[in-house]
């Protein structure tokens, strides 16, 4: 389920150029390119038949969104999104789980025309320490609105750069549960690049201080809509609220009073066809 997710992600847009490694071991379950090695399909268009990747150099030509020659670190993927970020050749392999999962729950377009956002990206390897079986149960699609809860809660509402944090903040997610942001100026809990003049700020974050994912990377990657910060963990949000409990509807025509919960984890009031704000403090009960 996870590779053929993958696959159809990784499909979008240019050519991605790595090596498909199948199990079937010949060129034609992975779309009929040239082998790269004994069982590994060099593809241009991953297929389902793809187990997993490995790089291909001289098939990666690279994101066109990418500038290589840029002058500072920041300018490098300015024109790209998350989508195209994924397919660039340094960094982007680091995220194809979570890109996957972005698929998977129809976000995509959410992620390319929305923001400006602060994205926390899981890892790769951060997916894979979660239970065994997890990211193969979170992509089916009936588990798709569990899906977009999670990946909303490791996003912001804001662009905010390494160097605009506070030492330490709370801020609320777009899945409208809250994440705690600390911030080590020093450098000491982050990886720093050899050399540098100054240290590179270290972000990590939680859903509590005692809970917090350490930034794998020397900095953030700036892109066209977003901060992102790459994290050695998955955001895990607190447990559902009962909308029962947390959404009084009891202001609204009776066909409306019925808390339930929409796809972002929101409560809210529903009736035929239409949704409506929960109530407030303010709003005469009837």
């Amino acid at each position: 389920m996870k590779w053929a997710i993958l696959a159809n992600a990784l499909a979008i847009g240019e050519a991605y150029g790595r090596c498909c490694w199948s199990k079937w071991g010949d060129a034609s379950s992975c779309g009929g390119y040239p082998t790269g090695g004994s069982g590994g399909i060099c593809a241009k268009d991953l297929t389902k038949a793809c187990t997993f990747w490995v790089e291909c150099p001289e098939y990666a030509p690279g994101s066109s969104c990418a500038h290589t020659d840029a002058a500072t670190s920041d300018d490098v993927y300015k024109d790209c999104n998350i989508m195209q970020f994924a397919k660039t050749k340094a960094m982007g392999p680091e995220i194809s789980t979570l890109v996957a999962a972005v698929v998977a729950g129809d976000r995509a377009d959410f992620f390319i025309s929305g923001g400006p956002w602060t994205i926390f990206a899981p890892s790769n390897k951060a997916f894979e320490e979660l239970p065994a079986g997890a990211v193969d149960s979170l992509l089916k699609p009936e588990n798709k609105a569990t899906l977009v809860n999670l990946l909303n809660y490791h996003i912001v509402y804001k662009r905010v750069r390494s160097k605009d944090w506070k030492p330490a903040q709370v801020v609320t997610t777009v899945q409208g549960e809250t994440l705690h942001v600390v911030v080590d100026a020093t450098g000491k809990t982050c990886p720093q690049q050899p050399g540098s003049e100054e240290p590179y700020i270290c972000v990590s974050v939680g859903p509590s201080l005692k809970d917090l994912k350490k930034q794998v990377a020397t900095s953030e990657f700036l892109l066209s809509n977003a901060a992102m910060y790459l994290i050695d963990g998955v955001l895990l949000p607190p447990s559902p609220k009962d909308c029962k409990k947390e959404c009084d509807c009891s202001c609204l025509p009776a066909e409306y009073r019925h808390p339930s919960r929409r796809t972002d984890g929101s409560c809210w009031c529903t009736g035929g066809t239409r949704v409506l704000k929960c109530c407030g403090k303010s709003d005469i009960l009837v």
